[in-house]
């Protein structure tokens, strides 16, 4: 019996430990999540191939204010918060943190000239295909943090249950919506946000598998 209660005791210990690192690993996971997406925005604006769908919509805004793209993007997302909360989706801390922090670290990491690809279209294209990538990884990280999920993943949950379609297929509607609006606005627009458009939502239902895996949750698609 004294065996059995200090295996139940020791069992219990870990399960408490556990549970005491799961908020220090998800603010990790979240803040990984929000650098990643940074760097990913950066390495697409870096590319010069074309941005993705809601950098075409903040460069019109930053061509007409004459603000950074970092200060527009902040004021853009915003707006989309707003928009969230006005149709009543699931806001959390991390949504707001995330839509405020991630505009000004774009400045910083542009500033820094930390990615400069060069004039080959082949390491342009590269620098483009992981940017993709990591956008895609950044945004599952913040997903399965559990903090909050970023606005447009949260407008893309509320599309897809008013719908009944998968988030995947409301998230590439929503892209290529925004990149019809930057496009009329005079934002920049290129053949990788075409690809950008018509693929993200995809990769990132992917990332999402992939990283719920891991963290023994169920994917964004199914959440």
């Amino acid at each position: 019996m004294s065996a059995v209660s200090n295996a139940e005791q020791l069992k219990q210990a870990s399960t408490t430990a556990q549970q005491r690192r799961l908020p220090v690993g998800s603010v990790l996971l979240f803040a990984a999540g929000s650098l990643l997406v940074t760097f990913g925005i950066v390495m697409l604006l870096e590319a010069r191939i074309g941005v993705g769908p809601i950098d075409v919509v903040v460069s019109a805004v930053s061509s007409h204010t004459g603000l950074a793209h970092g200060t527009s993007g902040l004021l853009f997302l915003t707006a989309l918060l707003a928009l969230a909360l006005v149709t009543r989706c699931p806001v959390k801390l991390g949504t707001v943190a995330v839509s405020l922090v991630v505009g000004p670290l774009i400045n910083v990491v542009l500033a820094s000239g930390i990615i400069a690809p060069g004039d080959s279209l082949a390491v342009r294209a590269a620098v483009f295909a992981a940017g993709i990538t990591l956008m895609a990884f950044g945004v599952a990280f913040v997903i399965h943090a559990n903090h909050g999920i970023g606005v447009l993943e949260l407008l893309s949950m509320r599309l897809a249950a008013a719908l009944s379609a998968s988030v995947a297929a409301t998230r590439t509607a929503i892209d290529i919506s925004l990149v019809v609006i930057g496009a009329a606005l005079g934002g920049a627009v290129g053949i990788g946000t075409v690809v950008f458009a018509c693929s993200f939502g995809y990769t990132l239902q992917t990332a999402s598998a992939l990283t719920a895996k891991f963290a023994g949750q169920r994917p964004f698609s199914a959440r």
